[in-house]
């Protein structure tokens, strides 16, 4: 099914936004044409560009490459003529460092998944050099985006 036909929304949220979903500028514009009302939101949630996550070595280029940074999610916020309101946060994850491996096998980190090189060998080796537990921040921007009024 064309994500054109799939109705009209009042929300609707946008995880894990990265370049490999293609044009941001016109997602945006076909996501504003599904919403219900006036009153419609759209929400993105993505990690920004930098730092990343801890991740293998081989993954760290592609992350760099797919992830949008603050501004280019802003500048096609308002290219698809969109109001919005951002907020990003900060967390610290303390994890083991097997639990933090189980994971990166999962393929919940659209790179990971997406790295022809990151085998479970690689995880496996990568994970063995962490601390026991993998400490990081982890970082979010969450846009709040409406039509413009």
């Amino acid at each position: 099914m064309d994500i054109g036909q799939a109705g009209k929304f009042d929300l609707i949220l946008l995880l894990e936004v990265s370049k490999k979903a293609g044009d941001l500028d016109k997602l945006l514009i076909m996501c504003k044409e599904m919403l219900s009302n006036e009153d419609g939101k759209i929400v993105i949630m993505a990690r920004p560009k930098s730092p990343s996550p801890p991740l293998p070595e081989c993954c760290r280029p592609i992350w760099r490459e797919l992830s949008y940074t603050r501004d280019e999610i802003l500048a096609a916020i308002n290219n698809a003529e969109l109001q919005s309101t951002c907020v990003s946060s900060s967390v610290p994850v303390s994890i083991g460092k097997f639990d933090w491996e189980a994971i990166l096998y999962t393929g919940n980190i659209t790179v990971v998944k997406m790295c022809p090189k990151c085998t479970e060998q690689e995880i496996a080796k990568f994970c063995k050099s962490q601390s026991p537990q993998v400490a990081f921040e982890e970082k979010l921007n969450v846009f709040l985006i409406r039509l413009k009024s």
